[in-house]
């Protein structure tokens, strides 16, 4: 199954969310599921897009930055992109708070 993360920080970035983020992620391919996740872009020195540990990285420059939150309507490009080319179930794990961000995700539940 596809699974795919979304949360305010990610790796390189170190919080506690990073750290439940990235174990969950990281069990998840352990048992054999495509991961990815989805989180802000706010460093330049950091890539787009990278693979750790099997896990899919997706970075999305916010549009509005509040504290560690964002408004980020490319969340909703991306998701609509996603789905559109997966064929098979999927699940979004959305990790709050995420200021800016389950807005996107709220917007997006009718299609």
């Amino acid at each position: 199954m596809k699974i795919i993360h979304i949360s305010p920080v990610f790796l390189p970035y170190r919080s506690g969310m990073t750290n439940v983020v990235y174990n969950q992620a990281r069990q998840l391919v352990l048992r054999g599921h495509e991961v990815e996740v989805l989180t802000l872009h706010y460093d330049k020195s950091w890539p787009g897009e990278e693979t750790i540990d099997d896990i899919k990285i997706h970075r999305i420059k916010p549009l509005l930055k509040y504290g560690n939150g964002g408004f980020v309507p490319g969340i909703g490009q991306w998701l609509k992109q996603e789905i559109k080319n997966t064929n098979e179930p999927f699940l979004i794990h959305l990790h709050i708070p995420f200021f800016g961000g389950q807005e996107i995700i709220w917007m997006m539940r009718s299609f």
